[in-house]
């Protein structure tokens, strides 16, 4: 088996442009690491009250692998995943899991389960599979930018594309 591995969550998705068609074309397994966007994806953080768990010892760190992590979309769509979990009666780290695991030329995660219990909670992501109207999978492999997403996710993708379009025709004039 031949496979490459990427930083690749909810939160993380930049490898769908380029990197996942590239590997479906080449027929290339992909390892997600930091699924759970260094635990920001476990529903156990507030933006309010980060707490003494890793992210809150590196919040001001200045880190940048941890700073990109801090923004108003993360903490929305982190709300967005409690939902998802809760209309599916899972954890939120499972759905996040869940999530990855069943994405487009993904044959592996790398999880960083601490404890014996986390790591139960993980693996629990073999057991179910999100409903097609609460998960973003594109259709036949194609990249992100040409996905439906689900009704949770619809105005949150929304208002990130009008950024990039503004972006892209800034650039062009």
């Amino acid at each position: 088996m031949r496979a490459c591995s990427y930083e690749y969550s909810l939160v993380e998705r930049n490898i769908e442009r380029e990197h996942v068609p590239a590997a479906l074309e080449l027929g290339l397994g992909l390892t997600a690491w930091s699924p759970l966007a260094s635990g920001m994806l476990t529903g156990k953080y507030r933006r309010d009250a980060l707490g003494a768990g890793r992210l809150g010892a590196v919040r001001d760190s200045g880190n940048p692998g941890f700073e990109k992590l801090f923004t108003e979309r993360n903490w929305k769509l982190v709300e967005v995943v409690k939902d998802v979990a809760r209309a599916v009666e899972r954890t939120p780290a499972q759905v996040a899991l869940n999530w990855t695991a069943n994405r487009p030329a993904v044959a592996s995660l790398l999880v960083g389960a601490t404890k014996l219990a986390q790591l139960e909670d993980n693996l629990a992501v073999l057991d179910f599979e999100l409903p097609a109207e609460l998960s973003a999978q594109p259709r036949g492999g194609e990249p992100a930018r040409d996905r439906a997403p689900p009704p949770l996710l619809r105005a949150h993708d929304a208002r990130d594309d009008r950024r990039r379009r503004d972006r892209s025709a800034r650039a062009l004039s």
